[in-house]
């Protein structure tokens, strides 16, 4: 861009030889012509500072629609998913043909940050594939207590979820219950949404093979369908038992989830880094 000199000498010499081509000699009037040009160079000059401060509000706009749509995007971010339950989930692949076909559970007993959760909290299992034993089905089916056919002779409900989260992981007696084949048992617990850590303890049946499923914390609306909750965004898978031949004794496995760092904590502070580099900017400005 010329400067201010530069510009004014280049006006004087376009107005010199307009007069000269164009002004007979006794009407051309050198000082008003000089005079003109100079107040034109001043209104270039006045056009500089105006360019510049449009330039200052164009970066100020600028920099507040960026800053607003990255404060939008960071607000977007802090939304996250509240689990309320705490599911396990058979994925057996063999059937036990003898009325507890899926894991059969003594005990599932949850920590919140190293405290334990009781209470009488909403718990249920749905026993997927497998129907209920009614006498004319003997195969792949859950035992209910409702009768006594071939191959619930010992007439034992075993499809009662209360045993599953009464606090006693002895496994004794009948103390446990049968998911069947695809079958979840659901926990209710609504605490653990605010927890830092929640800790699951799963105690499995004694038998002749331990049976593989998952564990999950989900949201209360989650689909416990079990693609769903591998691959949607409403469940955290917290770990998972393989298949192994058994050895005549209950098996307990630990699980735990950790929840994840808090998003508007770190919106927060991306927020105070743009607040100081906007301070910075003004400083070298001035």
């Amino acid at each position: 861009m010329l400067n201010s000199k530069t510009l004014l000498t280049y006006l004087l010499t376009l107005c010199v030889g307009f007069m000269m081509t164009a002004c007979p000699d006794d009407e051309c009037d050198t000082d008003e012509a000089g005079a003109e040009a100079g107040a034109e160079s001043d209104e270039e000059a006045g056009g500089d500072d105006s360019c510049e401060e449009a330039g200052v509000e164009a970066g100020d706009e600028a920099g507040g629609e960026a800053g607003g749509e990255a404060g939008g995007e960071a607000g977007e971010e802090v939304e996250v998913t509240t689990y309320e339950v705490v599911v396990v989930k058979d994925t057996s692949t063999e059937i036990n043909d003898d009325g507890t076909p899926g894991a059969d559970l003594c005990e599932v007993d949850v920590f919140c940050d190293g405290e334990g959760l009781g209470g009488d909290p909403a718990v249920s299992i749905d026993t997927g594939s497998s129907p209920y034993c009614d006498g004319s089905n003997a195969d792949n089916c859950v035992c209910d207590g409702s009768n006594m056919d071939t191959p619930c002779s010992s007439g034992k409900d075993r499809n009662d979820a209360a045993l599953v989260f009464d606090g006693d992981a002895s496994c004794d007696e009948d103390n446990w219950a049968s998911l069947g084949i695809d079958g979840t048992f659901t926990l209710e617990l609504p605490a653990i949404a605010e927890c830092g850590l929640v800790e699951i303890s799963v105690t499995e049946k004694a038998g002749g093979q331990n049976e593989q499923y998952i564990v999950a914390l989900c949201d209360s609306e989650a689909s416990l369908d079990f693609n769903e909750m591998m691959f949607g965004d409403d469940c955290a898978i917290v770990g998972s038992a393989e298949a192994a031949m058994g050895d005549g004794e209950a098996v307990t496995q630990e699980f735990s989830w950790e929840a994840p760092a808090d998003d508007a904590d770190d919106a927060d502070d991306a927020d105070d880094a743009d607040d100081a580099d906007d301070a910075d900017d003004a400083d070298s400005e001035e």
